[in-house]
C-alpha cells in the first residue's frame, strides 16, 4: 500500500510576533528543523545607511556569553564561510547564514545574530529554533497473539473479531496515528497511553474474507517536514472452500 506522498523539507522558516520576554522592539524569526537534518538559521543584513556594509557578524544563543561564530568582513573568511564543528556561518547575497548540519534537541532555543556596520548603528536578528523529534518505532500488534510475525497478522477464521494495536514511542511532540487501507483512512483516533507512548487501536468485527491478504499501515506523524515514519502488515484468513461438490458414477 502506498501512503499519499508528502513533502519533505529540511527546514521552515515564519514570522512571528515578537517574543515579549526579549523586552526588545524586535522581530522574531521561527525555525523549525528535524533532528537529524540540515537547519539554516537567517540574519538579513539592512543598513540603515544606503550603501553601507557590514563588518562584523556575530551570532549568539540565549543563556551563552560569548559568540558562537563570529565573521569579520574586514578580514573575510576563503568564500566568505566560517566553519566551527558542526555548523557553518555563510555570508553572501545580504543574508549570514548559520547552518547546522544535523541538528539535535539541544540545538533547540532563541539565537542573537548581532551586524556592526561602518556607519549605520547595529542591527540584532533574532530566530528562535524549534526542533521536531520523529518517533522512534512504530509497531502493530495484536491484541490476543502479539506482535506481527514476519510482517504477517493470523490466521484468523471468518466471522473473528480482530482487535490489533498501533503503539508509537517517543517523538516530539508526540505524533497523530492514522490507519490506511488501500490508500483510504480506515481510522484515526489515538491517544496517549504513557510517557512518550500513543496508541490507536482498531476493531475489525466479522471478519469476512475480502480481508484476506489485505495490507494495513499505521503511520505517525509529527510533521509537514518529513514523511510519516510507517509500518505496514499483511492480513492472512484461513480459506476453507465456501461449498463440496460430489460426483455420482454413471
Amino acid at each position: 500500500m502506498s501512503v499519499p506522498p508528502t513533502p519533505i523539507l529540511l527546514f521552515m522558516v515564519l514570522l512571528v510576533a515578537p517574543e515579549s520576554n526579549l523586552c526588545l522592539d524586535e522581530e522574531v524569526w521561527a525555525v523549525t528543523g528535524v533532528a537529524g537534518r540540515s537547519s539554516e538559521l537567517p540574519c538579513y543584513l539592512n543598513p540603515r545607511t544606503p550603501g553601507d556594509q557590514p563588518k562584523l557578524i556575530l551570532w549568539y544563543k540565549e543563556a551563552v556569553r560569548s559568540p558562537l561564530f563570529s565573521h569579520d568582513m574586514r578580514a573575510p573568511q576563503p568564500q566568505g564561510r566560517t566553519q566551527k564543528g558542526e555548523g557553518r556561518l555563510t555570508v553572501g547575497g545580504g543574508v549570514a547564514t548559520l547552518t547546522y548540519h544535523s541538528v539535535t534537541p539541544q540545538h533547540a532555543g532563541l539565537y542573537e545574530c548581532r551586524v556592526d556596520f561602518y556607519d549605520s548603528p547595529a542591527q540584532s536578528n533574532f530566530v528562535n529554533l524549534t526542533v521536531i523529534e520523529l518517533p522512534r518505532s512504530v509497531q502493530i500488534l495484536d491484541r490476543h497473539t502479539g506482535p506481527a510475525k514476519n510482517g504477517v497478522l493470523g490466521p484468523y477464521y471468518t466471522g473473528q473479531t480482530i482487535l490489533i494495536s498501533c503503539i508509537s514511542l517517543d517523538g516530539s511532540p508526540l505524533p497523530n496515528l492514522t490507519w490506511w487501507k488501500n490508500n483510504n483512512i480506515v481510522n484515526s483516533e489515538w491517544e496517549v497511553t504513557g510517557p512518550g507512548q500513543v496508541q490507536s487501536d482498531l476493531e475489525i468485527s466479522q471478519v469476512t474474507r475480502e480481508w484476506h491478504n489485505q495490507t494495513l499501515t499505521c503511520t505517525a506523524s509529527n510533521t509537514r517536514l518529513a514523511s510519516p515514519v510507517a509500518v505496514s502488515v499483511l492480513i492472512q484468513l484461513y480459506c476453507f472452500p465456501v461449498a463440496a461438490m460430489g460426483y455420482l458414477p454413471p
